[in-house]
């Protein structure tokens, strides 16, 4: 079988980053008090968004984690009667 993922590294992450802040203007217009990062993935782009931000507005964007659950059953699921379906329900954490 024949590997389809795509390989990104790091470098290319930051540069998409970097491009996405200069083509949305969002050291201009987009001034947010909070950044939310979801967990699984969420976590490193948004510390450098806040970085790009940052160097362009001056100050730093507090960033808040939510962890969601989507592949793996969780220790408590099930809780309140609702079995937790893995693959098909999301779970926040």
């Amino acid at each position: 079988m024949a590997d389809t993922k795509l390989y990104i590294s790091y470098n290319q992450i930051h540069q998409l980053i970097e491009n996405a802040v200069d083509n949305f203007h969002m050291g201009e217009d987009f001034s947010p008090d909070l950044m939310i990062a979801i967990g699984g993935g969420g976590f490193i782009p948004a510390r450098i968004l806040r970085s790009f931000l940052k160097a362009k507005r001056g100050h730093n964007i507090p960033i808040q984690a939510i962890g969601l659950s989507l592949y793996e059953e969780l220790p408590n699921a099930g809780q309140d009667g609702v079995p937790e379906i893995p693959g098909v329900q999301v779970t926040k954490t």
